[in-house]
């Protein structure tokens, strides 16, 4: 499966990270590890950055252990809901979850109900990669640049509406960093995750787009083949 979409920019903005479902036990000694397939929970919906370079990374990962890895995808709220997911599971280091800044950073601090510490209930393996915030529109937006979409937003407060990967992520911050310098009022639309919100803007859905910058090209969201042509175009980043 090669999925390098020309190059993944490791520039840092958003975090991505792999973990163990809290620390290891004992019981690692007594077999050799890994004796069986691992399972990989991903903390957010296919076609999105978290699913694309989690794949990846189980590919080359099995290809190093010699164990089948096997992805799983538990979107929503943000990426606390498969980090929650992994209280449960046994800590004997054959679930591993990789979540994002989101899940294990934010959401602790900005959601109620949150089950999980993220210090003492997850005990971490590696930081696989990280990637720059975006604002996109589509191509027959009629902004044209990031100006463009700041005047019509002071004009029509609460009328255009953005898609991030949920309250709390990366993006959403942002956009609220982007609302407080500008003075604008924009109507924030959670998905849980690229691979929804990309279609939602696509289909006429959302005015922008505010997250991780290679989740919005359109080959990770919809498949390497399903354009060449651009139909969205990036403001900033």
């Amino acid at each position: 499966m090669a999925l390098s979409y020309d190059k993944i920019s490791l520039t840092l903005a958003l975090v991505q990270a792999i973990a163990l479902g809290s620390a290891p036990s004992q019981s690692w000694s007594q077999e050799k590890y890994p004796a069986r397939p691992i399972e990989m929970v991903v903390a957010f919906p296919a076609g999105g950055f978290a699913d694309v370079t989690g794949r990846i990374f189980a590919e080359e990962m099995s290809k190093v252990l010699n164990t089948p890895i096997a992805p799983i995808n538990k979107g929503g709220a943000t990426g606390s809901l498969a980090a929650t997911s992994m209280l449960s599971a046994a800590k004997d280091g054959y679930s591993i979850l990789v979540n994002t800044l989101g899940g294990m950073v934010l959401a602790p601090v900005t959601l109620k109900d949150i089950k999980y510490d993220t210090n003492k209930d997850f005990h971490p393996v590696a930081f696989i990669t990280s990637a720059p915030d975006g604002l996109t529109v589509r191509a027959e937006s009629p902004y044209k640049n990031l100006n463009d979409l700041i005047d019509a937003a002071q004009k029509n407060p609460n009328k255009l509406s953005y898609g991030t990967a949920g309250t709390g992520v990366g993006g959403h911050f942002n956009s609220l960093i982007l609302s407080q310098v500008t003075g604008i009022k924009i109507k924030h639309v959670p998905y849980k995750g690229g691979g929804e919100y990309i279609p939602a803007l696509l289909g006429g859905h959302l005015d922008f787009v505010i997250g991780t910058a290679i989740a919005q090209d359109e080959r990770i969201a919809f498949g390497p083949d399903h354009c060449r042509a651009g139909h969205q175009r990036e403001l900033s980043r």
